[in-house]
């Protein structure tokens, strides 16, 4: 999630009204991910918007290179091991698992920690995925939107 806020000078206009001219900006980027949690960045100068998206740009690159990782399932722990031999139905459909719904061990691929104890049906629906895209959340002075990332 990328949280921004901008900061802005009033100019007075000829019909007595005002315009907010963009003075600065401070992003903060937050991720469950422990080494990647709490960037912040803060610019104040000239060119804000451009200097704005330069940077959600940049950021862009760092999000994909992160989620783009890979890591393989590491060994389990023996808590892990066990609470996963006793689980009898997925954590995600709340399906029993069947010799046709087959128990798969659900990792994340950032850090390669077991997550959860899943159907293969929705284990293959969790895997698929057209592109390397993600979407990333950011909210802006309390207006919430999507951007492709």
């Amino acid at each position: 999630m990328i949280y921004a806020d901008f900061e802005s000078l009033l100019q007075k206009n000829d019909d007595d009204s005002d315009t907010h001219i963009p003075s600065g900006f401070c992003v903060v980027t937050t991720s469950r991910f422990e080494d990647h949690d709490c960037m912040l960045h803060c610019y104040t100068g000239d060119n804000v918007m451009d200097e704005f998206f330069i940077y959600m740009q940049s950021e862009k690159q760092r999000i994909r290179s992160i989620l783009s990782v890979n890591q393989p399932l590491k060994p389990l722990t023996y808590e892990e091991h066990t609470k996963h031999e006793a689980a009898t139905v997925c954590v995600l459909c709340n399906r029993e698992f069947t010799i046709d719904r087959r128990k798969i061990k659900h990792h994340c691929h950032v850090t390669g920690k077991h997550i959860a104890a899943v159907c293969q049906v929705c284990k293959l629906q969790l895997n698929f995925r057209k592109s390397n895209e993600h979407f990333v959340h950011v909210l802006v002075k309390g207006r919430k939107s999507e951007i492709l990332s």
